[in-house]
């Protein structure tokens, strides 16, 4: 399912991404590592390769948001200060909050 994501075209991934962020859901509580390890380089992709249309950055913003429930808002930006530029990771406190 992540390798998909991580795959899909411009139309294909918002649906990818909410499908993705509904497995999470499902499995964090049992698997919280193994979904960080999987979720997160998706969101910095999702997040370097831009938000062009509306449609990508509301699956985005939801993706993120998902995450931020998940993990809580400080882990995943902890996490972002090391994987995102200060430009993109500004981006992803805008998504969020």
């Amino acid at each position: 399912m992540a390798a998909a994501t991580r795959k899909a075209n411009i139309k294909q991934k918002p649906y990818m991404l909410s499908v993705f962020n509904r497995l999470n859901c499902k499995l964090y509580p049992t698997k919280p590592k193994q979904v960080e390890v999987v979720a997160l380089p998706i969101l910095w992709d999702s997040l370097k390769s831009g938000v062009a249309d509306l449609e990508m950055k509301k699956a985005i913003t939801e993706f993120a948001k998902g995450l931020t429930q998940l993990m809580g808002e400080r882990a995943l930006l902890d996490q972002a200060s090391m994987e995102l530029d200060p430009s993109r990771k500004k981006l992803l406190e805008s998504l969020i909050r």
